[in-house]
């Protein structure tokens, strides 16, 4: 996702990985509304759709009886171009994303591993071992570590902590908890469009319909000792398909039947992994020029399918920032925001998705109890009511993350921050730092509707001018020439009045008179004012996008992102 960001923003890169290629097999499944965005963007997400399957909606079972129904259609319809979860196997995922940048872009390098890194002030020196067992050192101008939880290199040396922070302790004293994933074909009468959440005294089970008709990913913890996984306390994929004795899965299927009250069978496994859930976080995404990504910098439950997609957006928020820093636009102090805003992303997941997760999988008798007795009638009530409904969805989605306390949505210029409140305080629905909403335009080409972050395809910002009391081309257009000269670069212009196909836009901020917005490469907002007014945009673009340190020689010509 990275290197396909960063070939979007013509930014040359390497990829290393000592896998000797590709690897096979469904492992992260769930993609969700946010980074379906994003794929719109990189110009794969029909593909995407297309290669998946389409879950609208979540459906609670307890002890064996419909409990609660979350429509995701229904929820997110108003927020997002893809009101669903889409079930895509992470093979095909990459395979998309490859084929997103192999074409002009870098090539994976397999089979080389990365030994040692030193860091100099203007560089970082790698040592790699290539396949044929030569070792030489490979110059970038920065180094991220997108390599798994398992740790690396990268991981050891960087962001102050290797083992990073564990959002919970109690896993160490009491009983570790397996949790059990398997993608195996079901025998029983199981919609094929919607998430099943089985819960009882016992058992918490997941079945997530997979694109092949009849194939489920199941994600279930079991009862200790009843079925001898021959677990060791390790994590990941312990029994091939192949492998896998036809025993052993009917087991499992029995086991699940009896604690969900579900009627399955279950057979024809391409795999079962056993995990050992345990959350947690790095201290420091970023040190000096290394960064982490994903299950490198922060590792979640297996359960919600938060995992993938907030790597995927960690790559998105990172890429924009290295390119302008690459280009000289912008000071080497744009990639501390990195981590001020995708930090606290994860840790609010720690807080939220993987602890409910713990709750449903607790077997101590006063929560099961709990959730035999009150879950159905209170996610009855609670699911009933559309704003909780919406809430669910933008958390599930990610769609809801905002980075309302970053520098880039509130520069440290008090007389800025003062402005930019006064100018769109209870007057836009929206604020710096939060995601463009979605609006259905018109596609200016073919006349038809079209989701606004599909029309802001550019690599770089985007400027939208409205205005309803007259054509707000000229002003638009003078000033994107002038922010061309600034730290924004090239600027996307979108210049609109009402009964140009843009009512939903107007509609959806609320604007009154006028409204400018000035919407990131990532497509969160940076500016937002009221006023048809130049000074208070270029000052915020002065704060947010620091110029670089021009007495600081650079040799980034001839290095590698």
């Amino acid at each position: 996702m990275l290197a396909s960001e960063l070939t979007r923003l013509q930014i040359d890169c390497l990829i290393i990985d000592a896998s000797s290629g590709p690897r096979p097999g469904s492992r992260a499944t769930l993609i969700h509304a946010r980074s379906l965005e994003r794929f719109d963007v990189l110009g794969i997400g029909d593909r995407a759709v297309a290669e998946g399957r389409r879950l609208d909606g979540l459906a609670v079972n307890v002890q064996g009886r419909p409990a609660a129904w979350l429509p995701f259609a229904e929820a997110g319809q108003v927020e997002t171009a893809h009101p669903y979860v889409l079930a895509l196997e992470q093979d095909r995922t990459e395979a998309l994303l490859l084929a997103s940048f192999e074409d002009e872009g870098p090539a994976v390098q397999w089979q080389t591993r990365l030994l040692s890194r030193v860091e100099h002030e203007d560089r970082v020196d790698c040592t790699v071992e290539r396949p044929d067992g030569r070792v030489e050192v490979v110059s970038a101008d920065w180094v991220v570590g997108c390599d798994g939880a398992s740790g690396s290199v990268v991981l050891a040396a960087s962001a102050g902590a290797a083992e990073g922070r564990k959002a919970r302790e109690t896993r160490e004293t009491r009983e570790p908890r397996a949790v059990v994933v398997v993608d195996t074909s079901i025998s029983a009468d199981l919609p094929a469009d919607r998430i099943q959440l089985a819960l009882s005294d016992q058992a918490f089970a997941l079945f997530l319909p997979l694109p092949e008709a009849h194939r489920f990913r199941v994600v279930a913890t079991l009862a200790a000792g009843a079925v001898n996984l021959g677990w060791d306390g390790a994590s990941g994929w312990v029994v091939p398909g192949p492998d896998i004795a036809p025993a052993l899965l009917a087991e499992v299927g029995q086991v699940l039947a009896a604690e969900t009250g579900l009627p399955l069978v279950i057979d024809q496994a391409d795999g079962l992994a056993v995990f050992r859930a345990w959350p947690r976080c790095v201290d420091r995404l970023r040190s000096g020029r290394c960064f982490l990504a994903g299950d490198s910098a922060h590792v979640h439950s297996p359960a919600a399918g938060q995992g993938l997609n907030t790597g995927l957006l960690d790559a998105s928020n990172l890429a924009w920032k290295l390119a302008w820093v690459q280009r000289g636009l912008a000071d080497e102090s744009l990639l501390d925001s990195y981590h001020d805003e995708r930090q606290p992303v994860a840790l609010a997941l720690l807080r939220t998705t993987d602890r409910a997760f713990d709750c449903l999988i607790d077997r101590r008798w006063p929560l099961a109890r709990m959730r035999r007795l009150w879950l159905p009638g209170l996610a009855r009530r609670f699911l009933a009511r559309p704003r909780v409904r919406q809430a669910l969805f933008r958390r599930l989605s990610q769609i809801g993350l905002a980075y309302r306390h970053s520098a880039l949505a509130r520069p440290s210029q008090p007389a800025l921050v003062g402005a930019m409140t006064v100018m769109a305080q209870g007057r836009l629905s929206v604020r710096p730092g939060e995601r463009l909403p979605h609006v259905v335009v018109v596609d200016p080409g073919s006349g038809a509707p079209l989701a606004l972050h599909r029309r802001l395809v550019g690599a770089g910002f985007h400027l939208l001018v409205l205005d309803r009391r007259g054509d707000p081309g000229p002003i638009a257009a003078s000033w994107a020439a002038r922010l061309r000269q600034t730290a924004v670069g090239e600027v996307d212009v979108l210049a609109l009045r009402p009964g140009e196909g843009a009512d939903e836009l107007f509609a959806v901020l609320q604007v009154e008179s006028a409204a400018v917005l000035l919407v990131r490469p990532d497509h969160y907002l940076g500016y937002v004012s009221t006023r048809l007014s130049l000074p208070p945009l270029l000052a915020w673009v002065e704060q947010a996008l620091p110029a670089p340190d021009l007495g600081v020689a650079t040799e980034g010509g001839d290095r590698l992102a």
